[in-house]
């Protein structure tokens, strides 16, 4: 998702929406919410968890579902969804589906990064040329000539 260019101080916006997406605040925010579900935990580390959740990834979520409002797609009725859990009464839930969803944005993107790298470097792994052998020849060893030519000059069975 993106920030709306429409929105009032978009460009500040979007570096507020990339920090929320970094190793270190996404991990952090994970540790906290994580942290406020153990039994020993009081509801104040729940509270603060939920809190935090709902401010770091959740006004991220907000801002970037605005950009898509009137298409209403997961990221806007997942936004609203979270942010209704707070007047029903069930926050911490509402963090969680946040935190889900942020987290689940983060690896698509990472792997699609990953990915994406995958391909570039097998591109570049293909040759610019290769060796055409006459069409009589039975094997690439029998064939007694060859000639160079551009691999993008080739065609199947070639």
């Amino acid at each position: 998702g993106e920030v709306p260019e429409w929105l009032p101080g978009s460009s500040r916006l979007k570096k507020l929406v990339s920090a929320a997406r970094s190793k270190f605040v996404m991990g952090a925010v994970t540790v906290l919410y994580v942290a406020s579900l153990l039994p020993w935990a009081s509801n104040v580390p729940r509270l603060l968890a939920s809190r935090v959740v709902f401010v770091v990834l959740g006004i991220p979520a907000l801002l970037e579902s605005l950009g898509h409002i009137t298409q209403l797609d997961v990221h806007v009725l997942m936004t609203a969804a979270a942010f209704a859990s707070v007047f029903i009464g069930h926050e911490h839930e509402g963090a969680a589906l946040l935190l889900l969803f942020a987290l689940s944005q983060w690896v698509e993107e990472r792997l699609s990064l990953r990915a994406s790298a995958s391909l570039d470097s097998l591109s570049r792994m293909s040759p610019e040329t290769a060796r055409r052998v006459s069409e009589e020849a039975a094997t690439l060893a029998s064939a007694e000539s060859s000639i160079e030519t551009p691999a993008s000059g080739l065609r199947t069975g070639d």
